[in-house]
């Protein structure tokens, strides 16, 4: 009876502990995330990761100096070039993407920050150093003319000289294929189809300085006085642009369109709600998963008694 006892209280100890595993997996994403399906924020790590490899206080002031100085002396010079600086959110989201161990982009949509931007990325892999590392991106403007609306082999450059892309946040890591895989990431979002990264000026200014305080959801900043220009949609509200959630999506075009449209980044203010920009609800999956966990770890446990 007693080793009876025993072998019973070690059965639920073990799936307890093996659905508390599944629940801190699913409560190690910010809250902010929560309602972004398989937002790259929530990965988990690979097992091909080594060593995440965070970005130093060091690293941080020469990743943002280096960028700005290359935004400083473009060629030809730029009238509405801004400084950049270091956002500690995109930064995470950025090392989560680098802990998956693929050497390729995440999805638009899974790299954006909810309510927010699009976020613009640039990775490379196999430097031993982030000097190097910003250096070899930089380098690709050699082959870029500017006028010229074809980004082929010019991206990582266009996205650092992107004059409204004023947010960087980065992360590195070792991985047991690639070597070390480092990843950048801006906002709001450069590389835009069909414009120039900046507007060209006859002599060289300044960098503009707004602080790290963007338009959110496709907003114009105002050089003069950094002030924002939002788009005319109803539920785009307040100085920077924010999307207020109480109110429902348009009609029209929401209803004609599907969750899968959302991948088009001008989508997602115009209908947040469909697109989950907004979708925070009290009974969605993330938001409530303590409970869920707790259920299921009650399943297993009721599930395990009669077997």
């Amino acid at each position: 009876m007693k080793n009876q006892m025993t072998f019973k209280y070690l059965k639920y100890l073990i799936v307890i502990t093996v659905a508390m595993r599944v629940c801190i997996s699913e409560g190690n994403c910010p809250r902010n995330f929560w309602h972004k399906e398989k937002h790259t924020a929530c990965l988990e790590k690979s097992p091909e990761l080594i060593e995440s490899l965070y970005v130093s206080e060091k690293d941080k002031n020469a990743i943002v100096d280096m960028h700005n100085a290359y935004r400083s002396s473009v060629k030809p010079p730029a009238c509405n070039m801004f400084k950049m600086y270091w956002d500690n959110e995109l930064a995470y989201v950025a090392q989560k993407w680098a802990d998956n161990c693929e050497y390729k982009h995440d999805e638009n949509s899974k790299r954006s920050i909810p309510l927010k931007y699009s976020v613009g990325q640039n990775i490379a892999a196999g430097f031993p150093n982030w000097e190097n590392v910003v250096f070899a991106w930089h380098s690709e403007g050699r082959n870029y003319k500017f006028g010229n609306k074809k980004l082929k082999n010019t991206g990582h450059y266009t996205q650092i000289v992107w004059s409204t892309s004023l947010l960087i946040g980065c992360g590195a890591s070792r991985c047991s294929f690639i070597g070390t895989l480092y990843v950048c990431n801006y906002a709001p979002a450069g590389n835009t189809y069909g414009q120039d990264p900046y507007r060209r000026c006859q002599i060289k200014r300044p960098l503009n300085d707004c602080g790290n305080s963007p338009c959110y959801n496709f907003g114009t900043l105002n050089r003069l006085d950094c002030s924002c220009h939002c788009l005319n949609y109803h539920q785009i509200h307040g100085p920077r642009c924010m999307i207020n959630c109480s109110f429902s999506d348009p009609i029209f075009p929401c209803r004609l369109r599907t969750h899968e449209s959302c991948k088009y980044t001008n989508v997602r203010p115009t209908c947040p709600w469909l697109c989950k920009e907004c979708n925070k609800g009290f009974l969605s999956r993330r938001t409530n998963w303590v409970l869920l966990c707790a259920a299921h770890i009650l399943r297993i446990i009721m599930y395990s008694d009669y077997h």
